[in-house]
């Protein structure tokens, strides 16, 4: 996502320089051209984190062993069919994935069900972080 918003924010300028050409004070292309240039530049600086991403890394050695069970597929049904109420009531986690295909749709529920049985089995408290930014969490 961040890779690719190099050009959203490239064609952004590019269509401001050209829906303001005309404009008869503004020379909109000698002022965004510094702009452009930076974005440009910052893009051939950054990670290519395709290819390497030492976070990554690091969190997969951290995590290692440290993960839990998968759901079974009679647990994953169960999920599914609450998870369909639970998005026509607009209950939080995911009921905006509902438009997804059936595969995609409930994995914040599956995840946040996830998280409450390991909560659970450990008597720990847990602490989640998540770049989500839709309402539904």
């Amino acid at each position: 996502e961040q890779k690719h918003s190099y050009k959203e924010i490239l064609l952004f300028i590019e269509n401001l320089i050209q829906g303001h050409c005309r404009h008869p004070f503004l020379n909109m292309r000698e002022i965004m051209q510094p702009v452009k240039d930076g974005i440009e530049k910052k893009q051939t600086e950054r990670p290519d984190w395709d290819k390497e991403d030492p976070i990554r890394n690091s969190l997969t050695e951290l995590f290692k062993g440290n993960v839990g069970e998968a759901f079974s597929s009679e647990e994953k049904e169960e999920i599914y069919e609450k998870g369909e109420k639970r998005y026509e009531e607009k209950k939080p986690p995911g009921y905006m994935d509902e438009k997804k295909p059936i595969d995609e749709r409930y994995g914040d529920l599956l995840g946040w069900k996830q998280i409450i049985k390991h909560a659970k089995g450990e008597k720990k408290p847990i602490i989640f972080i998540t770049d989500d930014k839709k309402e539904d969490w």
